[in-house]
């Protein structure tokens, strides 16, 4: 459960004194009794309210809301840490190799924060790596996934070992969108499970 919660920000608004601040809040999203759990996507429009008390109920509803709603974030782990948040999520890995300043990685996060990746970019475990290091030389990382120019985009099957697990290599990024759905296919064609589907009776973990 914990783990589900945490594409979640918590807010309790205690509406049981008289006189409290939250009425209009109440009247907004049409709370009528206690206690009531709401959803809100990141604009803050009421997208679901909690329809079960049984755990694991609870915990379905909460990883579809995230899975459906949630701002899209590119972090900086590791590509081993990727890998393995990006199995128990039950998605593939994208890995962008950017230059540390360049303009490039503010474009991509535009591109893929916007409306036309919406379907899929929630498929995918997001990472940001440098490109190159010292003396503007290639990344350890950059040169074992062959990656000689940035920006480019490697997407990683986590199910898969060794050279099986690279599925495509991505340096145009007009074509993102179409090259994510080829690869999402590709990945299932391979028998490895799709981004949406549950994980096998031994993978699950609480």
């Amino acid at each position: 459960m914990v783990q589900a919660a945490r594409g979640l920000v918590p807010v309790m608004a205690d509406c049981t004194q008289g006189n409290h601040p939250h009425k209009e809040l109440m009247q907004r999203f049409g709370v009528r009794g206690f206690p009531t759990v709401l959803f809100l996507d990141p604009n803050g429009n009421k997208v679901e309210e909690l329809g079960s008390r049984d755990p694991a109920g609870v915990r379905g509803q909460i990883e579809r809301v995230v899975q459906q709603h949630a701002r899209p974030t590119v972090s900086d782990m590791s590509i081993a840490d990727g890998l393995a948040l990006a199995r128990e999520q039950k998605k593939l890995l994208a890995v962008a190799f950017m230059e540390p300043q360049g303009q490039e990685s503010a474009a991509f996060l535009e591109l893929v924060m916007s409306p036309q990746m919406e379907a899929v970019r929630g498929r995918f475990h997001w990472i940001r790596r440098p490109a190159t290091g010292e003396r503007n030389r290639p990344t350890d990382e950059a040169k074992e996934l062959g990656v000689r120019k940035p920006p480019a985009l490697v997407i990683l099957d986590p199910w898969a070992e060794g050279d099986a697990r690279e599925l495509k290599k991505l340096t145009a990024f007009r074509s993102l969108k179409r090259d994510l759905e080829k690869a999402l296919e590709e990945a299932q064609k391979r028998g490895h499970p799709p981004a949406d589907a549950p994980p096998a009776a031994d993978d699950e973990s609480e």
